[in-house]
């Protein structure tokens, strides 16, 4: 029996297929909802007025037989 020659396969050449775009979605945009700002209350700011009381006028009004209170010749 004679051999049989093998037949070379003939390889297809692939085609190449062309890629389909693929047509891009429009995304709808949605509203932002506008956040109402707080309005910030403003402190006000309290006042201390400090009412310094003149030391010597108080000297005056004690008496010298009072502990605290010295001699002093502010009348």
């Amino acid at each position: 029996m004679e051999k049989k020659k093998k037949k070379k396969k003939k390889k297809k050449k692939k085609k190449k297929k062309k890629k389909k775009k693929k047509k891009k979605k429009k995304k709808k945009k949605k509203k932002k909802k506008k956040k109402k700002k707080k309005k910030k209350k403003k402190k006000k700011r309290r006042r201390r007025r400090r009412r310094r009381r003149r030391r010597n006028k108080i000297k005056a009004t004690r008496t010298p037989e009072d502990s605290r209170a010295q001699p002093t010749g502010v009348s």
